[in-house]
Order: structure tokens, then sequence, then C-alpha cells
């Protein structure tokens, strides 16, 4: 059969000789899954009119044997009837009825075959196609590859030129990128001086010890006395009205006459 021909011709393909042999790998096998699925569409085709076919084959078969049975049948009745002319002419149509149902039963048989030599061919076709893709997907995977490292190969070549002539990487930044970023740094920390917090702790320090190294003034010194300024301020506030008591001289400067003097004032 032609089909089943052309469709063993594709199954026999070695793809790995296609590819090496190809000027162009990945268009041959383009080419070839092509073809494939052409012949796939015409064997799934062939499939189903064969499957078609035997089924009025067997159709046919049993109509013939059905109408053989009858014909039996009516010269069983021709011989029970004792009418041998009937009997006979029953038996011819029963035997040419009987050889027709046997060759239709060899053509639904071989009609059998063929749809299970097409449906095996079906699914290698399937399975090669698969492979094909799987082949190509390869190819395209392999030739994006080798695109990407010729990209990086010629990076790196013009990165090497660039760097023997002297001239600056393109990833590095150049000189006059460097002393503009110094610049802005510096600008940023004239704006945004960091706190001298040492510097300051140092400086309190050193007048904290300044006063404590100065001796006490007048004003802290305290005053003869169980009493002190504060006290004395507070109790001259409490007793606003109570009369002054005169000054007594120390004891060394007391004498009788201002003894007198004193008690007769009491007195008086």
């Amino acid at each position: 059969m032609n089909l089943l021909e052309r469709v063993l011709t594709l199954l026999r393909a070695n793809l790995n000789v296609v590819v090496e042999n190809a000027d162009d790998p990945e268009k041959a096998l383009k080419q070839l899954h092509l073809d494939m699925r052409n012949q796939l569409v015409q064997v799934k085709t062939q499939v189903a009119t064969a499957i078609a076919e035997g089924i009025k084959l067997q159709k046919r078969q049993q109509e013939c044997e059905a109408t053989a049975e009858s014909w039996l049948h009516k010269a069983e009745q021709a011989v029970q009837q004792h009418n041998d002319e009937a009997a006979r002419d029953a038996l011819v149509h029963y035997n040419d009825l009987t050889r027709q149902a046997e060759h239709f039963l060899n053509l639904k048989q071989n009609q059998d075959r063929l749809v299970s030599m097409l449906r095996s061919a079906l699914r290698q076709l399937e399975g090669k196609i698969t492979e094909v893709q799987t082949t190509l997907e390869t190819l395209e995977t392999r030739k994006r590859n080798a695109l990407i490292q010729q990209r990086v190969l010629e990076a790196l070549n013009k990165q090497r030129e660039s760097a023997v002539d002297g001239a600056p990487s393109p990833t590095s930044p150049s000189d006059e990128e460097i002393r503009v970023r110094a610049q802005v740094q510096r600008q940023q920390q004239a704006a945004n001086p960091q706190p001298k917090t040492t510097s300051n702790l140092e400086l309190q320090l050193q007048q904290l010890r300044k006063r404590a190294s100065k001796p006490a003034t007048l004003s802290e010194t305290p005053i003869e006395g169980n009493s002190t300024p504060s006290t004395r301020r507070t109790t001259d506030q409490l007793t606003p009205n109570a009369p002054t008591p005169p000054h007594l001289p120390n004891s060394g400067e007391l004498n009788l006459d201002q003894l007198k003097k004193l008690l007769n004032t009491e007195q008086g």
C-alpha cells in the first residue's frame, strides 16, 4: 500500500543522520516534521475508512449466513415433503450463500489486520513526531546558547581592547565621575556635620573640675553661732512684732555699769 510505504519510509528516517548530512539541520527537521504531520492525517483518515469497511463486510457476512439458513430450512421441508427437486434447488442456494459468507468473513479478517497495521503505524508515527519535536527544541536551545556565548565573548574582547588602549572600562566609573562623587560627598558632610559628642563631654568635665578647685567665698562661710543666715531670716519672718533684744556685748566687754542699766530698764 502506498500510504503504508510512505509511513514506513518516514519511520525509518534516522534523525541523527538527517541532522549531520543537512546543510541546515533545523530546516530539514521542520520539513520532516511537516511531512509526518501530513501523513499522520492521512493515516487517521485511512484507519477510520478501514474500520467502516470492516463493519460493512461483517454485515454482509451476517446477511449471507441468515439467508443461507433460510434456504437450508426450505431444503429440509422439501425433503419432508418428498420433493427432491425443490430440496436440490434450496441446497444450491444454501451452498452459494455459504461461500459468499465465507468470502465476506475472509475480507473482514483482512480488513481487521489492515486496521491493526494502520493503528500501529499511527502510534509509531505519533512517537516519531514527538521525537522530531524534541530534536527541534534541542537544536533551538543550542542555537540560543551559542548566540549568547558569542555575545559574551564579543563583550569580553571589547573590554580587553579598551583596557589595552588605556580607556576606562565601561563597567568601572571614570576619573571625572569619581571627582564629582567625592565633591558631592564633601558638600553633604559640610551641610550635615556630625555632632562631636566626645569633645563636648571633655569640655563639661573640665568646667566641673575648675568649679571644684575654687575656694569657698564669704557668702558661703557659716556665721558663728548655732543659727545660719537662713534660719535667722526664717525666725524674723515668723515673729515680726517681737521686741528686738538689746545688743549684748561680747563677754570680754561686759562691765557692772552696763549690767545695772540693763536691770533698771527691765524693772521700768
